[in-house]
């Protein structure tokens, strides 16, 4: 018996050994899958509770790409997938040419295509995969903006978000962050972040006050974000009316599922779980990470440690698998 067990823990070591090292991943809404990218354009289908491959492909695109420093100088660089968002069975990718492309879930058929003016920055994807935010910055004029496609029966559309300062130098803009139905957009402007009501796009953003993007969380109903050492939840349709708190160490990064049955907060003492559906019971786990991602459905987090990105199961804080980091 303990023969076997020793083969078995050195096959699992062994696969985890060959798994390429990833720089980006996300769950489908239902958790089914895990979607990760890494080098050499590598684009990976996991089952999203054990691991196991189910698909993997170099995305499309030039492996090398001509990148622009200054009018007169630039170098050829890797053209590498450094971005990633998942929502519902869709994944959209943005490479270092500039090209965001949409991937169908667990086939990784590439269904749409388009590329930005300036090199991508941050991305985000909501609404099953029909809307996604994105941020962009020159590198030879330092210009920056912010861009919002979607994804209509005519094909994919820009959307432009209202009152908007010039791109120019001296703007600055952060990634909008979306909630998950694709409604509401939050993001950085210079020194103050904006919300959008994205269903009346002639409507002006709302200034909103105390947010930072490590710890901004955007549900389904609410955003969360973190004030001192309090956790503040406020709703859409009030955006600056504070209507929940939650005491917290502060100087964290917080996550919350769809539909909010899970506020997850990661402190230098651990993981903060506020179980939002049972009078906001809180639990603590003391595990030490640099950044979290949290599975849409509340079930599983992905936990980034140095060299690893380890899943673990949310509810009985069990291991389920890692995966070896870029």
């Amino acid at each position: 018996m303990k023969a076997l067990l020793i083969v078995l823990v050195t096959l699992q070591l062994a696969s985890v050994a060959q798994s390429p090292k990833i720089q980006g991943a996300g769950w489908t809404s239902d958790g089914r899958y895990l979607v990760t990218i890494g080098a050499n354009r590598q684009l990976s289908v996991l089952d999203g509770r054990d691991g196991k491959p189910i698909k993997r492909k170099q995305a499309d695109g030039d492996t090398m790409t001509y990148v622009s420093f200054s009018p007169d100088s630039g170098s050829e660089e890797p053209n590498n997938l450094v971005l990633l968002g998942v929502s519902g069975d869709y994944a959209v990718t943005g490479s270092v040419d500039q090209t965001l492309q949409w991937w169908k879930v667990p086939e990784l058929d590439l269904e749409k295509s388009t590329t930005t003016q300036y090199a991508l920055q941050g991305l985000s994807l909501a609404a099953e995969g029909k809307v996604a935010a994105y941020s962009e910055s020159s590198t030879r004029y330092l210009d920056s903006s912010v861009g919002l496609v979607r994804w209509t029966d005519s094909g994919l559309a820009e959307t432009p978000l209202p009152d908007l300062p010039p791109p120019d130098s001296s703007s600055s803009f952060g990634v909008p962050q979306l909630s998950p139905d694709g409604k509401w957009a939050v993001g950085g402007v210079a020194d103050e972040f904006r919300l959008w009501n994205l269903e009346k796009p002639d409507a002006p953003s709302i200034t909103l006050v105390g947010i930072s993007p490590e710890s901004l969380a955007m549900g389904s109903q609410h955003y969360y974000t973190m004030v001192g050492e309090e956790t503040i939840r406020r709703s859409y349709d009030t955006p600056v009316v504070e209507d929940q708190s939650y005491a917290c160490p502060g100087g964290g990064r917080l996550a919350v599922d769809e539909s909010e049955r899970h506020l997850v907060g990661l402190f230098d003492d651990g993981v903060w779980i506020w179980n939002l559906d049972q009078d906001n019971t809180l639990r603590q786990w003391s595990v030490k990470a640099e950044n979290l991602t949290l599975c849409p459905d509340g079930k599983t987090i992905g936990l980034w440690k140095k060299g690893w990105f380890e899943i673990w199961d949310l509810d009985s804080q069990t291991f389920l698998f890692k995966l070896p980091r870029l």
